[in-house]
């Protein structure tokens, strides 16, 4: 086919006209200059790609194939949970945040898994049935980039106060076996609230095992996103121990309070969240869960002892921060494990891919 200058001026305006309609957020420059700053080289966001995708959109529309980029250029802001706090304001508007990514990623909290939310877990005794509530728990696991947070929704008896009923499960420990916590789970402790601040007191057992140093740090977050997300808070977490402000914790200065570490930096990229570990469930089977990866592109498969025996790809709703995913898998009846892992943009350079691992059983 050979072009004429009527076609190619017609496929400048094209480009033109294409172009013009692509308005970036008032805000998208700093997001990836901050993010950028933080991230290492093979997981960068390139500023580049935006005018990429201002490119590829206008030549679709000139050679005639229709694709909808508006949902990367745009993105429904009220669809990503860290960019929003509780109060449903853009983070760092009251918190004094520096960035979306260290926003009240735990909104999701309000809907917990599926099984959950009706359905009295089996670690629950029967007579509080009807005093169910579901929180949020954080634990440490490994991943490539050494160990990071993940989350566990749990249903728990009410005890009135959704922060120590989520962190009476932080200290009790994850039923996610790759899961763990340095916690001592004889650790005692409180939550009160103020109106800028949460102080949470604790007292330690002394003969118990002290948090390794390497863990230190990442533990103290535990204890913060915790809070925070039973609590739809992200105020600084001021500590006590043994009923005095604590200037330091498993090597950690938290004489000023603690304010959580970027989601980015300190989460694990991909996390399950339906179902939860060792659930029954009907077919088809919904997972969901919300993950920060390249390109928003993951992928997944379910095994059977070990055998494959389905997978696929699968986006989140927005690429390099954290993102909701779902898909739904037609499974016979029988005992499975779903494995959804980040696709590895640096091509083996880097320390490789996260991913996230639930059992569950299919009844029906």
């Amino acid at each position: 086919m050979s072009w004429s200058s009527e076609d190619e001026e017609r496929l400048r305006r094209s480009l033109h006209d294409e172009a013009s309609r692509v308005v970036p957020d008032s805000d998208a420059l700093e997001r990836i200059r901050e993010r950028t700053r933080r991230l290492p080289w093979w997981r960068r966001p390139f500023a580049w790609s935006l005018a990429t995708a201002t490119a590829v959109a206008a030549l679709t529309v000139a050679v005639g194939v229709t694709l909808n980029l508006d949902g990367n250029m745009q993105p429904d802001r009220a669809a990503i949970t860290d960019e929003l706090d509780s109060t449903g304001q853009e983070s760092g508007e009251e918190s004094g945040d520096e960035s979306d990514e260290t926003a009240g990623d735990d909104t999701i909290a309000s809907s917990p898994p599926s099984g959950e939310s009706s359905d009295v877990p089996d670690d629950v005794p029967r007579a509080d049935a009807s005093v169910i509530m579901t929180v949020p728990a954080y634990f440490l696991t490994e991943t490539p980039a050494g160990h990071r947070l993940a989350r566990e929704f749990r249903g728990v008896p009410d005890r009135d106060d959704a922060a120590e009923a989520a962190l009476a499960v932080m200290f009790a420990g994850p039923v996610d076996p790759d899961y763990t916590t340095p916690w001592d789970p004889e650790t005692e402790f409180s939550v009160t609230e103020t109106d800028d601040a949460i102080e949470v007191a604790l007292t330690v057992p002394e003969d118990g095992d002290p948090v390794p140093e390497e863990l230190g740090e990442l533990a103290v977050h535990q204890l913060v996103y915790t809070v925070q997300a039973a609590l739809q808070r992200t105020d600084p977490v001021h500590i006590l121990l043994d009923g005095r402000p604590a200037d330091e914790l498993w090597g950690v200065d938290v004489s000023d309070g603690v304010t959580r570490a970027p989601q980015l930096e300190v989460r694990q990229l991909v996390q399950i969240n339906d179902p939860t570990e060792g659930m029954a469930v009907s077919s088809p089977v919904g997972i969901g869960g919300e993950a920060a990866l390249f390109e928003a592109t993951y992928q997944w498969r379910i095994e059977q002892n070990g055998v494959v025996v389905d997978e696929g790809f699968g986006q989140t709703e927005a690429g390099q921060r954290f993102s909701p995913f779902s898909f739904e898998v037609d499974l016979d009846p029988g005992e499975y494990e779903v494995i959804v892992t980040a696709t590895d943009p640096s091509g083996g350079e880097g320390p490789g891919p996260m991913s996230d691992s639930r059992t569950f059983t299919v009844t029906e």
